[in-house]
């Protein structure tokens, strides 16, 4: 029973989410707008849960694409190699999800689903192509005026905005909590870069407090520029290296620890697009202890940043001259990439 219940919410959001795509709403909506969202009910259950028979409660085109239009995508992927352009990011993920309740752990299961009496084969490895993040991130600029609350999930401390209508998750990263308190079920105004197909927010402007009417605009579309891609792409790459792959004691680059990189990668397009100098790009590179760093030269300031077990190690230099050598925090890290950018006055710090 347990579960066919996490089948059925992972289900009910990934139809949701799919129908969003197909009628082009933002993944950040709680609803389909005016249109009811895709319903659908168990007529029948095999003995040892091998068979699921589900029917919509509707013949509405959006409501058969909802379940249809990720299946398509996996044929796509499995003759082609590519995902089509129509898939959003995000909705082939909560896909994963619906069966990853099915298939658990086991390497060698597969379903076929039949839609309109056409059979489609999805395996393991499919799930796995479905569960991967897109390599191309996509951003919306918006703005949204809702209600802040303190949220943690999974050990990870976020903040939430949100509306009737709307709401988007922020990372509240290593700043401390007495940060957002003051914001803390009042109606706040974010402006803020939306990653499509999820509920990630990344704030462009401090938190202000708002009278305005509760809503989001989107102001402009926005897209990975190609040094973005190109470092993701690299970057995904080295999960390949094998153990020894620079000298016999090279170690394997960790699947978590390319993850890291790349989720650093969009963080330094997001907060910095704007002050990146043209052919100024950091440049990651993997090394022989198993970890990845990046090496970043603007005019005559240097900054390597390694990811390490639980944070990272820098090296700033300017004119040569050493400025810090030693561990660092996320918010430190960020802190030097803008005297990298800026060459405002190198940041303290704290206690070192």
């Amino acid at each position: 029973m347990g579960r066919l219940e996490g089948f059925a919410k992972a289900f009910r959001a990934a139809t949701l989410k799919s129908a969003q795509a197909s009628l082009s709403i933002p993944s950040f909506r709680h609803s389909l707008g005016d249109e009811p969202r895709p319903d659908y009910r168990l007529v029948e259950l095999t003995d040892g849960s091998t068979t699921l028979v589900l029917a919509s409660s509707d013949d509405r085109p959006v409501t058969r694409e909802a379940v249809s239009r990720h299946l398509e995508a996996v044929e796509e992927y499995d003759r082609t190699g590519a995902w089509p352009p129509y898939v959003y990011p995000g909705e082939l993920q909560a896909w994963a999800e619906v069966y990853q309740t099915l298939f658990r752990r086991s390497s060698d299961a597969e379903a076929v689903v039949s839609v309109d009496g056409h059979d489609r084969r999805v395996t393991h490895r499919s799930v796995e192509a479905l569960a991967r993040e897109p390599i191309r991130p996509l951003y919306r600029e918006v703005v949204l005026i809702g209600t802040l609350h303190l949220i943690d999930s999974e050990g990870k401390r976020r903040f939430q905005i949100g509306n009737k209508d709307a709401d988007l998750s922020f990372d509240l990263g290593d700043d401390p909590v007495e940060v957002i308190d003051p914001f803390r079920w009042r109606r706040v105004r974010a402006h803020a870069l939306w990653e499509v197909g999820s509920r990630r927010g990344i704030l462009r402007e401090p938190l202000a407090l708002t009278e305005e009417p509760m809503g989001i605009e989107v102001l402009r579309e926005l897209d990975a520029p190609d040094w973005v891609v190109g470092l993701l792409e690299r970057t995904e790459s080295f999960k390949e290296l094998p153990a020894g792959w620079n000298d016999p004691g090279s170690v394997k680059i960790s699947a978590a620890r390319v993850e890291a990189a790349k989720e650093l990668i969009r963080r330094l397009h997001e907060r910095y697009a704007d002050a990146i100098p043209e052919g100024a790009f950091p440049s990651f590179v993997p090394n022989s202890s198993g970890g990845l760093e990046f090496d970043w030269e603007v005019g005559d300031r240097f900054l390597n940043v390694e990811l390490v077990e639980g944070g990272y190690d820098i090296l700033a230099t300017e004119r040569d001259r050493d400025l810090y050598s030693g561990p660092a925090n996320q918010r430190e890290v960020f802190a030097w990439i803008q005297w990298l950018l800026t060459g405002e006055s190198p940041p303290r710090v704290a206690g070192r």
